[in-house]
């Protein structure tokens, strides 16, 4: 077991760091080799991998990165919709003072990257206004969920491109929420996290349809 974990680990980096990009093949022997353990725990780190769409096998050529197309995108947003939504509602019924009060300075560390355009920045901030959001929530599987989600979508670089373009807007909607969270509203948090996540998704497709595709083919 600690053998497949750490198989398991090492391929989810690489593959969420593109170093092994979409469409590429994963080679049970190579990286076995390379982790200094036999194949079986690479392959059952592989099908763990499978299970959360992030690669594909195919039994007569073998593990391939799994390259996601827009229908592919389309329904991992409306899975998000429904579970961002729930946890936004959720957060708003349940959240504590301290939680409150590290949201708000979670929502500033935002505005202040968004001031310096600092894309990179910007998404470490996200990831933990969102961390907040999620514990405020109180549903670890429902936290999971929305993670195992967003890990098949950190692949996709156009995602800064369209992120680039809406930044400021999407401080904006990140202030929204904040303050829909803040009300105690569910139902305002819930409506607010949706429309946000259907800004994201139509940012992102436009980017793929317009600047991507045209350059690299229809999946990405």
């Amino acid at each position: 077991m600690v053998r497949q974990e750490e198989a398991y680990a090492r391929l989810k980096e690489a593959i969420l760091s593109l170093e092994l990009r979409p469409g590429q093949p994963v080679l049970e022997k190579e990286w076995a080799r390379r982790l200094g353990m036999s194949r079986t725990p690479v392959r059952e780190a592989l099908q763990r991998l499978e299970y959360e769409g992030l690669v594909t096998h195919d039994r007569r050529r073998g593990w391939f990165v799994y390259s996601l197309a827009l229908d592919d995108i389309r329904q991992i947003f409306d899975i998000k919709f429904a579970l961002e939504g729930l946890a936004a509602r959720r957060a708003a019924e349940r959240i504590t003072e301290e939680q409150a009060a590290r949201l708000r300075r979670a929502l500033a560390s935002l505005a202040e990257v968004t001031q310096d355009h600092d894309l990179d920045a910007w998404h470490v901030a996200d990831q933990a206004f969102h961390q907040v959001l999620f514990e405020a929530a109180g549903n670890v599987r429902l936290q999971q969920a929305i993670q195992s989600l967003n890990s098949q979508m950190h692949r996709i670089r156009a995602g800064h491109l369209a992120l680039e373009g809406r930044m400021d807007r999407s401080l904006e909607e990140h202030r929204a929420l904040t303050e829909a969270i803040l009300s105690g509203d569910g139902r305002a948090a819930e409506e607010t996290m949706q429309a946000h996540l259907r800004d994201v998704r139509d940012s992102l497709i436009n980017v793929l349809e317009r600047v991507v595709f045209p350059l690299v083919g229809p999946k990405v």
